[in-house]
């Protein structure tokens, strides 16, 4: 597979804040595009776009007039851009990184991609502002105040003491959170697209497919949109898919880490006994959870006027 080694630059302080990416050449521009966002540890607020020379490249939902310089994505992949390109995420706040491929080379592998390298802590979400100024040297790493007038304010996105956290970025746990993170990313992106009506065929990455090396990687999780009605219906019936999507692949994770675990554990195991005891685990789970809410009910006091209350 062909890959790319690609530095993400923030333009108003390439040294401080930046990534090192090996990524797949042939992704879909939608896929890049989480991935970087991901890297970024930004919190999918807003929308993302490339440039490359003076062709933008940008998601469904902003494809709604006729502008000659734009393009879907989703029609486009790596691989039809130049070695330098831009990209750019919350085209309001205007976070811009110029992305500069260091290599392309043939690897015998099919993961999406790998963080090789970074610095800075992320995008503070709707505080580029206070951030430039943190790393204009008008702030001190120290200050863990907002001066509200000055629009200096620590991010939202993050837990930071002072704004000197910002420079704290252990590369090695950002590499686990990475490899853990951007597969559930991408999905959640897709149907947010798609249950905005921006998305009409999703095909979500499959965890399973994909981390067996199987092509394709995709299998299509939709569902009937005619389920779906108008009003309140809708936006429950958007919760509980989002809530599907979110929990099969955070399921997939922890039963992969359990799997680990349990080999370190039982060296003498082979894989087949390793995973019937993966089985009995969770469905002792399972069951105990069960028998845990059947006890709650069995323990209810349903004289109160609401006694649907406690259980909302």
């Amino acid at each position: 597979m062909e890959y790319r080694r690609i530095r993400i630059s923030y333009k108003e302080a390439r040294d401080r804040f930046y990534r090192i990416l090996d990524i797949r050449n042939d992704l879909s521009l939608v896929y890049a595009g989480v991935i970087f966002a991901t890297a970024l540890n930004c919190e999918f607020e807003h929308n993302f776009m490339f440039r490359c020379k003076r062709q933008g490249y940008v998601p469904d939902s902003l494809m709604t007039g006729d502008y000659d310089r734009w393009a879907a994505m989703k029609d486009y992949c790596l691989k039809d851009l130049d070695l330098s390109f831009e990209y750019e995420y919350d085209t309001g706040d205007g976070w811009e990184f110029d992305c500069e491929t260091e290599s392309i080379f043939e690897k015998d592998d099919v993961t999406f991609a790998y963080l090789i390298e970074g610095k800075g802590q992320g995008i503070w979400e709707d505080n580029r502002y206070s951030l430039d100024m943190y790393l204009e040297g008008k702030v001190s790493p120290k200050d863990s105040y907002s001066e509200n007038d000055e629009m200096i304010q620590l991010p939202w996105n993050f837990e930071d003491s002072c704004f000197g956290d910002f420079d704290e970025y252990d590369v090695e746990e950002e590499k686990q959170f990475f490899e853990a993170s951007y597969l559930m990313d991408i999905n959640d992106y897709l149907h947010r697209n798609h249950m905005n009506g921006y998305e009409t065929d999703v095909l979500y990455v499959d965890p399973e497919l994909y981390y067996a090396k199987e092509n394709p990687f995709v299998r299509n999780y939709d569902f009937d949109d005619e389920m779906i009605d108008d009003g309140a219906a809708d936006d429950e019936m958007g919760f509980l898919a989002d809530s599907f999507v979110e929990m099969q692949l955070n399921s997939y994770f922890l039963i992969r880490d359990l799997l680990e675990h349990l080999k370190q554990l039982y060296p003498d195991h082979d894989e087949e006994e390793l995973m019937e005891m993966v089985r009995d685990e969770l469905t002792e789970q399972t069951y105990r959870s069960l028998d845990d809410f059947i006890d709650e009910i069995e323990d209810a006091d349903f004289t109160e006027e609401d006694p649907e209350e406690e259980y909302h």
